[in-house]
């Protein structure tokens, strides 16, 4: 009798409990499918605002606005600001090929070494999400930045050049 009372209980509670879990995974595949598409748009405004600096930057270094001051200023800016490495995505190799190539001239940046720049300010990026360090997360920015000035004063200019001297087909 015990166990036909205990049953009698115990089903209809565990019917609830498998019904409530079913109910809240489908509400938590909604709420993720939400977030997906919020961080769809998120990348994509982050790309087209990257694209529009990346342009108006280009603008004016065209216009002879952004010249070796302002570069080396901000490359001056990036160096002294270089953050201290503590996990597994920003390390000390990497700081060290950071500091690599900001001791290079900026005239002999190619655009493999922005791409670097680029690839670094990613990885310290992600590692102040992770750790919650809002000074990598804004020092990821400048570093950008720097990497975007640079192509714009420099090599953008070289490329046209080449572009200039080839033959039409």
């Amino acid at each position: 009798m015990d166990l036909l009372f205990t049953l009698s209980t115990l089903i209809p509670v565990l019917t609830a409990i498998a019904s409530l879990a079913y109910w809240l995974g489908r509400k938590f595949a909604e709420i993720n499918g939400r977030f997906a598409e919020i961080d769809k748009r998120f990348n994509r405004f982050e790309s087209a605002f990257i694209q529009f600096a990346d342009t108006l930057l280009t603008v004016l270094g065209s216009k002879g606005i952004l010249t070796d001051t302002e570069v080396f200023a901000l490359k001056s800016a990036v160096r002294s600001m270089i953050p201290t490495p503590k996990s597994k995505y920003y390390t000390e190799e990497v700081r060290k090929k950071l500091l690599e190539l900001l001791d290079k001239d900026p005239h002999d940046y190619t655009i493999g070494d922005t791409e670097e720049l680029e690839n670094i300010a990613d990885l310290i990026e992600k590692e102040g999400f992770e750790t919650e360090r809002r000074d990598l997360m804004r020092y990821a920015w400048m570093l950008r930045y720097y990497a975007m000035v640079v192509r714009a004063v420099y090599i953008y200019p070289k490329l046209s050049k080449c572009a200039g001297k080839l033959p039409l087909p």
